[in-house]
């Protein structure tokens, strides 16, 4: 909704997009998908300081290789076909290793470096995927709106295939 309304779209629009995320949020309340995030996340409670650092050096080496590895087959299929899809496969598999490589932050292991790049290259991908969804739903807006979410999706997309060159470093790294 804050897109259309950036983007300067007819009132209409917003009024679709306030009734499409109503009927969103509704089936998430109905299931009580919010409950049970909470819940999850409250059960989720790890402190690293607690682990030992050689145990944390050790188990944060094995994902590394690991993360290295799946990333270097993901990387090598989106060369040649860098298609949404795998995107996004490669937007949440950053995604994971941020979050490890953020876990690791203030322990000697750390590599600080590496988290700015993990976040500039997930937020690019994170980009192209809203866009895309953006474009998905957006076949039921007004003309000029549609082309503007169009215009949106083919330079994210642009910039998604882009950033598909920086994975090589953050596979050495």
């Amino acid at each position: 909704k804050q897109y259309l309304s950036k983007a300067q779209a007819p009132r209409e629009d917003l009024r679709h997009a306030t009734r499409r995320i109503r009927k969103q949020q509704a089936k998430l309340k109905h299931k009580a998908a919010y409950r049970k995030i909470e819940c999850r996340l409250k059960d989720l409670k790890i402190r690293t300081s607690d682990v030992p650092e050689d145990l944390l050096a050790s188990r944060l080496s094995t994902l590394r290789r690991t993360h290295a590895e799946a990333l270097g087959v993901l990387h090598a299929k989106v060369l040649v076909d860098p298609r949404r899809k795998l995107l996004h496969q490669v937007r949440l598999r950053i995604k994971t290793i941020r979050y490890q490589e953020e876990c690791a932050l203030g322990h000697a292991i750390a590599t600080p470096a590496l988290v700015p790049r993990l976040k500039q290259i997930q937020g690019v991908l994170g980009e192209y995927e809203e866009q895309a969804q953006f474009r998905r739903w957006g076949r039921d807006l007004a003309r000029p709106i549609r082309s503007r979410i169009k215009k949106d999706w083919r330079k994210a997309r642009g910039e998604a295939r882009g950033v598909v060159g920086e994975l090589g470093r953050v596979i050495e790294d």
